[in-house]
């Protein structure tokens, strides 16, 4: 009889495994090879499933890696693992990658999610992974660990990441039993296990494998480009999958297929397939798959160049033309997914395209990232009050909520009401992302209500946002859609997809955009953005959140490409002591991209970029108090 299995309380702190290692200097080589670090990023991801578990763990899948940064020799890189969710007997964890250099600078290098499954006990019963639970710690405490705060938002994201990786298996699973000659694969290396290969559970080490077959990846490209493989750098691996292991002595054969080639020339992806020989009988089983993203890499300057030829044709006189539409659609959508998902999950990179098997998730993430930055204190993430129009600084106290309950009676009046604003400012590198800001207002709107106050500012942004022409809705959410059952969306989302009007300066993707604004000579001209917005109310209308941020939809207006990044309201009441309301809570968050405003603007530095769209903010605030008090009703208090 199997022995019963029974879950140990573990904490995500606890089970957290850093790691250290550096990259050699080379007078031949300039960057750092990426087999390593993908053998580094296994072994610290097994650490802390296994720290986390307490039993062995096996590598079931990795991917959505995106290296935004080459570590170069000399470099020290510091490698965070950490679990961030946890299923029956499964695991993710997430590896975080940051590389060191000259004095002290620190470089995201990249963000990987690995899956691990607990090994069966010596009776040959399950082992269930613990749940995630947090260690008590004290409050005031904050010289290390993460925030609260970061690691809802770790596992918050680990959860929408299987999601999103399911609604790409049912359409481009790279599953499929395709490994042979007759569907393009044409060559295949070998590799013997020897056992310097095997890991602690003597088995063929994970890491290993993905480096032969990053290697494998490389040697494909550089055949395809007829390229040298140190012009080459693998700048994304999509998702290796481990279905079987092997062990000392079997022999591997590593099959690679070039799939398709983006951007002109660019970038490519290489689809790789790992197989099992036996050697007395010479049958195979399929063992692995994967996809690596390769790009070119200039060893003077930093110019992108196109080592693939677009006209390629792969190849594949043997396979069917329908087989190969579908390669090569299958590859398209593959890449696709993992840019929504690297936008969504992580607010990094260009607008997600939209479609409609994103509908789900999509607005939810959109909801989520905006609330991440509403309810953001972290003091390590560098907020700091910033002064533009009014320089005083303002809370919302109880004092300013009595104030505000005696001024119920002058509604309806053209004076406006706004109470405790105040800004903040910090850099998006804490969160992630480089060369960004994002600009938190706050502030007190009396006299009015969550449910008007939102309707205002949904519905007649035309009449408080100066630079907003018109709102044309594209495409929105159909009534009776069935909702995601997460806990906390128990509430309705709502989204649609919008044509925003711009009025900018003429002239303004050129120069002295910010420049014209601040001056307030503002020759106008239409731009088109395209954006999702997705919105939801709280129970008894005691809250909502508006948020948004681009789409690229094919029936937007042509030029539609502008990026912007995700910005929102939170609302919530204020009510005095005696429960009356008098008056919304609200917040504002935008995060702007700083080398897009460099570019509107050069004659300007960064203090005065940030003081320009901050001053915008601060406007919206008072322009919005003023036509609820316009609108009010004495019924509104």
């Amino acid at each position: 009889m199997a022995a019963a299995a029974v879950r140990r309380e573990a904490s995500t702190s606890s089970a957290t495994v850093v790691m250290v290692e550096l990259v050699p200097e080379s007078s031949d080589v300039r960057v750092m090879d990426i087999r390593p670090l993908l053998r580094l990023m296994d072994i610290a991801t097994c650490a802390a499933a296994e720290k986390h578990t307490g039993v062995n763990c096996v590598t079931a899948s990795m991917g959505d890696v995106v290296f935004e940064h080459i570590p170069m020799a000399g470099e020290m890189l510091e490698l965070t693992a950490t679990p961030v969710f946890a299923g029956r007997t499964s695991l993710d964890v997430g590896i975080t990658v940051i590389s060191v250099g000259d004095a002290g600078i620190r470089r995201f290098v990249c963000y990987a999610s690995f899956t691990y499954v607990t090994t069966r006990g010596p009776e040959g019963h399950k082992r269930f992974c613990p749940p995630l639970t947090e260690e008590p710690s004290d409050p005031d405490d904050d010289s290390h660990g993460e925030s609260e705060l970061t690691k809802k938002w770790a596992r918050t994201i680990a959860y929408y990441r299987r999601s999103l990786i399911k609604v790409e298996m049912k359409s481009a699973s790279l599953t499929k039993n395709e490994s042979g000659v007759g569907f393009g694969f044409e060559t295949e290396f070998s590799e013997v296990v020897l056992p310097a290969h095997q890991n602690h559970m003597n088995h063929t080490f994970g890491g290993i494998v993905m480096g032969w077959m990053a290697k494998a990846a490389l040697a494909e490209a550089s055949r395809r480009s007829k390229r040298r493989v140190g012009t080459l750098l693998i700048r994304s691996v999509l998702r290796v999958e481990f279905t079987t292991g092997s062990d000392v002595s079997d022999h591997l054969i590593f099959r690679p297929r070039l799939n398709a080639i983006f951007d002109g020339g660019q970038s490519a992806e290489i689809e790789v397939r790992v197989s099992k020989r036996c050697i007395a009988s010479g049958k195979e089983c399929d063992m692995n798959v994967g996809c690596f993203y390769i790009s070119g890499y200039h060893t003077k300057g930093e110019k992108v160049d196109k080592p693939f030829d677009a006209t390629e044709t792969f190849g594949w006189s043997a396979l069917d033309k329908d087989i190969q539409k579908r390669i090569t659609a299958d590859a398209h959508w593959r890449r696709r997914l993992l840019l929504a998902r690297r936008r969504l999950l992580g607010g990094i990179g260009e607008a997600v395209e939209w479609h409609p098997s994103l509908q789900d998730e999509a607005p939810l993430l959109t909801i989520l990232a905006v609330l991440r930055l509403v309810h953001n204190e972290d003091k390590e993430d560098g907020w700091e009050e910033f002064y533009c129009l009014r320089k005083r600084k303002k809370t919302i106290t109880s004092s300013i909520i009595a104030r505000a309950s005696t001024r119920s009676k002058d509604i309806g009046r053209t004076k406006t009401y706004v109470s405790g604003f105040n800004l903040e400012v910090t850099p998006g590198e804490p969160l992630g992302r480089k060369h960004t800001f994002i600009l938190r207002g706050r502030a007190m709107v009396l006299n009015t209500t969550v449910p008007a106050l939102f309707n205002i500012i949904k519905n007649k942004r035309t009449q408080w946002d100066e630079l907003c022409g018109s709102i044309k809705v594209i495409e929105e959410k159909q009534e009776g859609k069935q909702e995601n059952d997460r806990e906390d969306t128990s509430t309705t989302v709502k989204w649609d997809v919008v044509e925003h009007e711009a009025l900018t300066p003429e002239g303004a993707l050129a120069m002295g955009y910010l420049f014209c604004w601040k001056t307030r000579s503002i020759p106008k001209k239409h731009v088109p953005l395209c954006l999702i917005r997705a919105w939801r109310i709280g129970k008894n209308d005691d809250t909502a959140v508006l948020a948004s941020q681009s789409v690229c939809h094919p029936e937007a207006a042509k030029g539609s490409l502008t990026q912007v990044l995700p910005s929102g309201w939170f609302l919530s009441p204020v009510k005095d002591a005696s429960g009356n309301n008098v008056g919304v809570s609200v917040t504002y968050v935008v995060e702007h991209d700083l080398v897009y405003l460099r570019r509107l603007a050069p004659v300007l530095k960064d203090r005065s970029i940030v003081e320009t769209m901050a001053s915008s903010t601060e406007r919206w605030f008072y322009k919005l108090a003023s036509i609820t008090s316009k609108e009010a009703s004495p019924e509104a208090t």
